[in-house]
């Protein structure tokens, strides 16, 4: 609770920036001893720079790639409930270093894999890196560079968490005309298992089901942070999405869980 509160303080005092340079700094130290023996396992696994990972991730290699795969094995298992996965255009929507996206073509090697990121760099390192999907670069706001009724499948892991209200809306558009009718969109927002992270006023906010904003960084940045109550994700999924799936996240040893919806195209 109280290093919650110091980094209340740092962010309205403007020092996220700062202040995530140093705490990437001490991950870096933190974890070097733990990399290097990963690395020296796994020869030929691609890992990406450092940075780039903290950025996205917990910079952890052994963490980065295996629990990539189990995810990509849990959002297999979910979609798999509502829809065939062969022959199937799948899309990872704000993909970042591939922590996911790197094992589909192995545990889906009929469908076609995508990839996307507003980060250039990222999604450089992707092309050059991990074969078997087709990377492009999308900017922070809409559109996306694919034609409408695209995709059978979209998924995003904390996507949402990291952009402003505006930026909800205007992306469930575009992510509604890229996707096939029927199409199955898989994502994860930060709900009742963040209330503890949460100020007095916010989470008065939260429990009014008004969205959560934490800015005074870069939208999309690891730092820049958004909290969806269930009823506001219901408002934005109404009219043009049907709720295929809910799970609340619960508090885990390792700290809150994300929620997940699963919702399907009108």
């Amino acid at each position: 609770m109280q290093a919650n509160k110091l980094l209340l303080w740092v962010r309205r005092l403007g020092l996220m920036r700062g202040f995530d340079k140093l705490y990437f700094l001490l991950n870096k130290f933190r974890f070097s001893k733990k990399n290097k023996s990963f690395k020296n396992k796994h020869p030929l696994i691609k890992l990406p720079p450092d940075y780039m990972l903290y950025e996205s991730f917990w910079l952890d290699y052994e963490i980065y790639f295996n629990d990539g795969e189990d995810t990509a094995a849990w959002i297999k298992n979910q979609l798999s409930n509502y829809v065939s996965l062969d022959y199937k255009k799948i899309l990872d929507w704000g993909c970042g270093p591939a922590r996911i996206v790197r094992h589909l073509p192995q545990l889906l090697p009929d469908s076609m894999i995508y990839g996307t990121d507003y980060n250039a760099k990222t999604v450089a390192w992707c092309k050059k890196n991990i074969p078997g999907v087709e990377f492009t670069v999308n900017e922070l706001r809409p559109p996306l560079p694919y034609n409408d009724n695209f995709f059978d499948i979209v998924y995003a892991v904390s996507v949402l968490t990291h952009l402003s209200e505006q930026n909800h809306i205007k992306w469930m558009d575009e992510l509604y005309r890229v996707i096939k009718p029927g199409g199955i969109f898989l994502l994860t927002t930060q709900g009742n298992a963040f209330m503890n992270k949460l100020t007095q006023p916010e989470k008065r906010q939260f429990s009014k089901g008004l969205l959560v904003i934490r800015s005074k960084v870069k939208e999309g940045h690891r730092s820049f942070s958004a909290f969806q109550p269930e009823g506001f994700m219901q408002l934005l999924f109404s009219n043009r999405w049907k709720i295929l799936k809910f799970i609340e996240g619960a508090i885990q040893n390792w700290g809150p869980e994300q929620d997940t919806w699963i919702v399907q195209k009108l």
